[in-house]
């Protein structure tokens, strides 16, 4: 594997892949960092090819894993080398694997708050057609996860990382939830981040409102409601709200939820956090569906 030797902390590259950390950079740029042979390898594998990736000595000196030197030489991205020290300036990761890329943003996300008639278009587009939903045909029904106020990027890369695993149509994220392109976040999507559809809305309440005019229906995740997400049906087109553990969901998102479910738990815990939630009730859909 040929690579171009990097030793300045002031090269350009360098000074990139640091300036990609700030979530402006990366809207301005429509770039960000990827850690990692898992997320080089997802990355190449669903076609958003590097710009270049940076390795560092410690990993050079090894025998790469095979299929990344099949994915280099597929991509045509160039690789630079770099100190270990310099290295472990411009990672994100307290372990790296010595290993990082600069991708674009997967055109599978729609990373800016965006006016309800565009969000119509974009909704309608990745999810199925109004006409199909309302028509009752064979498509493929609407599973749509909804995010309200997911601060924690861990967690929110983990649902987005269940939401694929489950086969959801789409992500509809408020703008007030951690960064979709946070390193933690990245890293918690274990790749998933390239094979879904992502929609951050600035209001998600009228976003709701607008998939239950497509026919989606509605099914909110509360702690004290008597129906049990088990009772529920989710055979048809709809859609799982999940919101903040601290504070849930807000007063104008539950108004537009058809029904309000709730995880049995049996034990002495009072709650879930929203990732191991989300995993429940998407797993409650996917068994039914799968009947």
């Amino acid at each position: 594997m040929r690579t171009t030797r990097i030793t300045s902390r002031e090269n350009q590259f360098v000074k990139e892949i640091r300036s990609l950390r700030l979530k402006k950079n990366r809207i301005a740029e429509h770039r960000f960092v990827i850690e990692g042979f898992k997320m080089f390898h997802e990355a190449v594998s669903s076609g958003n090819f590097p710009y270049y990736a940076v390795v560092s000595d410690e990993v050079g000196d090894k025998v790469f894993p095979s299929e990344i030197i099949s994915d280099m030489e597929r991509s045509s991205c160039e690789v630079y080398s770099v100190p270990d020290g310099l290295f472990r300036s411009i990672s994100a990761t307290e372990s790296p694997q010595g290993i990082l890329a600069v991708v674009k943003m997967p055109l599978s996300i729609y990373y800016a708050g965006m006016s309800q008639p565009v969000f119509d278009d974009v909704f309608s587009e990745i999810a199925v057609d109004a006409a199909s939903i309302e028509g009752g045909g064979n498509n493929e029904k609407v599973f749509a996860v909804v995010l309200e106020g997911i601060m924690d990027p861990g967690n929110l890369g983990s649902i987005i990382r269940t939401a694929d695993a489950f086969g959801c149509t789409c992500v509809v994220a408020s703008s007030d939830c951690a960064d979709i392109f946070n390193d933690k976040t990245i890293r918690a999507t274990m790749g998933s981040i390239f094979h879904i559809h992502i929609i951050v809305v600035d209001d998600i309440a009228a976003s709701v409102k607008d998939m239950k005019r497509f026919g989606v229906r509605i099914f909110a995740a509360v702690p004290n409601s008597r129906k049990s997400c088990s009772s529920a049906d989710f055979t048809g087109h709809i859609a799982i709200i999940i919101g903040n553990e601290a504070h849930g969901l807000g007063s104008a998102v539950l108004s537009e939820a058809d029904e309000l479910l709730a995880i049995p738990m049996s034990g002495r815990a009072e709650s879930l956090n929203a990732s191991a939630a989300s995993a429940v009730l998407l797993y409650e859909v996917s068994r039914q569906r799968a009947r």
